[in-house]
C-alpha cells in the first residue's frame, strides 16, 4: 500500500492518530520517537503541527527511503531524524524521549513484551507512550480467522483491550488508558478521510496500473474487509513512573 502512495496505513486510520495527538499534550521542543513511521506521515505531522523535535525509526529500509522523500517535500529535514531499527532493539539510549509513539508496530513482533519494554525504557521518567494497534471487538469465525492471521498479516498477534492494558501493566507503566477507534483501513469512507479524494483516485489509479498490484489489493481488500466487522482499533496510552 505504501509503494501504491498511500500514506495512512494503520487500522483506526487517521482519527486514531487524532485521538493519540489530542491526548499527547505535545508542544514545541519535545523530543518525539516514531517507531514504525513508515512514510513519515505521523513524523511530519508531530513535527509541522506541533513543533516537535522528531526522530523516525523503521525496520524497512524502503520506507525509510519512501519517509526520507516526504520529509524533504515538507521542508523538515532539520526537525526530523531517520533511524534504521527493529522496536525489539532500538538504537537509541535510556529516556532519550519525552513521547514515543507506536503505531501498528507491537502486534507484529514476536516478542510483545520485550518491543513494550524497550519502548518504555527510551521513555525518560514521567514520560508517555502511546501505542496504536488491532484489537477483536468480537471474535471471528475460526476460518475468518486463519485467513486473516496466517494469510493477510502472518505473524500479528493481538486480542482485547484488557490484553494490551495488561502488557503496559507488566512493564511497569502506570495511569494506562485504552481508546477504542472504529477500524478503518481500507474502507472507502476511512480511504477519503485519510487520503483525501485526490489522493484516492491517485491509489486507485496507480492500483490499476499494473496486474500484479490490482491483483494484490483486489486479494487483500476482499479478505480485510471481510473480516471487518470483527475488527478494530485502540489507542493505548501510559506514563513512566517518575
Amino acid at each position: 500500500m505504501a509503494v501504491l502512495g498511500k500514506k495512512v496505513i494503520r487500522p483506526g486510520g487517521a482519527r486514531a492518530t487524532e485521538t493519540l495527538f489530542r491526548m499527547a499534550g505535545l508542544g514545541a521542543g519535545h523530543a518525539v520517537l516514531d517507531i514504525g513511521c513508515g512514510v513519515g506521515t505521523t513524523a511530519i505531522q508531530l513535527a509541522s503541527r506541533f513543533g516537535c523535535r522528531v526522530t523516525g525509526v523503521d525496520l524497512d529500509s524502503l520506507m525509510i527511503e519512501y519517509a526520507r522523500r516526504n520529509i524533504h517535500r515538507a521542508g523538515l529535514e532539520d526537525t526530523i531524524t531517520l533511524r534504521q531499527g527493529d522496536i525489539q532493539a532500538l538504537p537509541f539510549a535510556d529516556a532519550a524521549f519525552d513521547v514515543v509513539t507506536i503505531e501498528a508496530v507491537t502486534m507484529f513482533t514476536p516478542h510483545q513484551q520485550r518491543s513494550v519494554q524497550e519502548a518504555v525504557r527510551v521513555c525518560q521518567p514521567g514520560g508517555r507512550i502511546f501505542d496504536h494497534e488491532f484489537v477483536w471487538v468480537r471474535q471471528p469465525p475460526r476460518d475468518l480467522r486463519h485467513v486473516f492471521d496466517n494469510l493477510v498479516c502472518p505473524g500479528m498477534s493481538f486480542e482485547t483491550q484488557r490484553e494490551w492494558r495488561e502488557l503496559y501493566r507488566e512493564a511497569g507503566q502506570e495511569q494506562i488508558r485504552t481508546v477504542a477507534v472504529p477500524f478503518d483501513l481500507l474502507t472507502f469512507r476511512g480511504m477519503l478521510r485519510d487520503e483525501g479524494v485526490g489522493g484516492t483516485l491517485a491509489f486507485i489509479a496507480r492500483s490499476m496500473s499494473r496486474w500484479s498490484y490490482l491483483k494484490k489489493m483486489l486479494w487483500l481488500s476482499h479478505r480485510i474487509l471481510k473480516v471487518s466487522p470483527y475488527l478494530g482499533s485502540v489507542v493505548i496510552v501510559s506514563s513512566k513512573p517518575p
